[in-house]
């Protein structure tokens, strides 16, 4: 299982914000999409969840994932939503040439995060 973690301030997006904390499974037919960021300067990641983890309630931890609304995919969810059209934005394999860096962090709260630190110019989307 692994929890899709945003880092949520002023710029966070409707669908981040929505998606912050949602627990996915690998067998999860959207499960692929959730590993990428959603958007340009997205600044989500997903994080593995252990089988033994527990929620605050001490209740074992399970996957509450639903796939986000359309009109919040449409707006937010370039990559999710057409994940070849912006294939070529992928972290390739070599550091040379990635339009990202993914940095860790522990946030004030304790909880992990990852800050993607973009390398390209933020650019608008042209939606078809």
């Amino acid at each position: 299982m692994f929890e899709r973690i945003e880092d949520l301030d002023g710029e966070t997006c409707e669908l981040c914000m929505q998606m912050d904390g949602v627990i996915v499974s690998r067998d999860d037919p959207d499960f692929d999409q959730m590993q990428n960021p959603f958007h340009i300067n997205c600044r989500g990641i997903l994080a593995g969840v252990a089988a033994d983890e527990v929620g605050p309630d001490g209740e074992p931890i399970e996957p509450d994932y639903e796939r986000p609304a359309p009109d919040l995919l449409d707006q937010y969810g370039h990559f999710f939503v057409d994940k070849q059209r912006y294939a070529p934005l992928r972290v390739p394999a070599h550091p040379e040439g990635r339009d990202f860096i993914a940095r860790p962090y522990v946030d004030d709260q304790g909880r992990r995060r990852i800050r993607l630190d973009w390398r390209i110019e933020p650019y608008d989307l042209e939606v078809a």
